[in-house]
């Protein structure tokens, strides 16, 4: 009640007032005082969101952001059944340094003349586009890995400068190298393995121990280079030999090994499995040895 009294009277109010005669009256002029001088308020600047780091290299941070990205693919790959490490630990150190060796190979990139342009990437964006059938596929394939527009052509710009750097380095690998041609026996069984090479001691041919323990290869490895196969006393042994001679028994923690050296060439065109072995051994080698260069810091996520 007192609401509805209270607006009517401002009403009543004023209606009268618009309803007042004109009295004619005189006025003195009183001066006015100085007007009070008002300061503005200060408009408050939002603070700008700090930037987190997930680790530091050479003067560069590396986003935490980049992390959280790969730590989301990294175990999209491990649900749809990828042979990955499991153990968080061991997931976060192969992302980190994942992260890291990228870096490194930007960074060299960047030094060597190599600088990821906006004409550059939005090349490269437009061929990823056509590749995928549309920019809209893209634009759903960048949501389903965790990216937006703006930080995956961040991503794609280091991407860009490691892919160019990787590449230096694979293309001055030699495509020919010192090679032996081969064959090795096999054993598990001590005992099998002692009596093939007594055997051999005896007189029997090597033709004759590889035909009893792998009659449908004869133990053939063909031709390879240093650093190629994956037990490295055999591979050691076979560069000492001449063609026609035969190893010592050999132990390893895979058996037992018994090897003979066909033919060798100081020089022969790698085959293009030797070829991929040996480029992403020397590109391995090469960020291993940066990597001890680098300034490092971790943070961690």
């Amino acid at each position: 009640k007192k609401l509805k009294f209270y607006l009517m009277f401002l009403l009543i109010f004023f209606i009268s007032a618009c309803n007042l005669p004109e009295v004619e009256q005189e006025f003195t002029a009183t001066p006015s005082p100085n007007p009070p001088t008002l300061t503005p308020t200060p408009t408050l600047e939002p603070s700008p969101t700090p930037i987190a780091y997930i680790a530091h290299i050479n003067g560069e941070g590396i986003l935490l952001e980049s992390y959280n990205i790969s730590y989301k693919q990294y175990m999209q790959a491990l649900n749809d059944g990828a042979d990955l490490q499991t153990d968080e630990l061991d997931i976060q150190v192969a992302i980190i340094n994942d992260l890291l060796f990228r870096q490194i190979l930007s960074q060299y990139a960047r030094e060597s003349g190599f600088q990821t342009t906006d004409e550059i990437l939005s090349l490269r964006i437009l061929e990823l586009e056509t590749e995928m059938g549309g920019s809209e596929i893209l634009d759903e394939w960048l949501v389903n890995q965790g990216y937006t527009r703006e930080s995956f052509e961040r991503e794609f710009s280091i991407e860009i400068e490691a892919a160019y750097q990787r590449k230096q380095i694979i293309d001055a690998f030699p495509n020919s190298a010192e090679q032996v041609e081969a064959r090795q026996v096999h054993f598990y069984d001590p005992y099998l393995a002692n009596r093939a090479y007594n055997q051999l001691l005896t007189g029997s041919s090597f033709d004759t121990i590889a035909a009893n323990n792998d009659p449908s290869g004869y133990g053939y490895l063909g031709w390879f280079p240093r650093n190629y196969l994956l037990i490295p006393e055999v591979e050691e042994a076979a560069f000492v030999l001449q063609p026609g001679e035969y190893s010592d028994l050999i132990k390893t923690d895979a058996g037992f090994f018994l090897v003979e050296v066909l033919d060798r060439l100081e020089d022969r065109s790698l085959q293009y499995d030797a070829l991929l072995t040996l480029q992403e051994k020397a590109l391995s080698d090469w960020l291993l040895n940066k990597y001890t260069l680098s300034e490092i810091e971790i943070i961690g996520p």
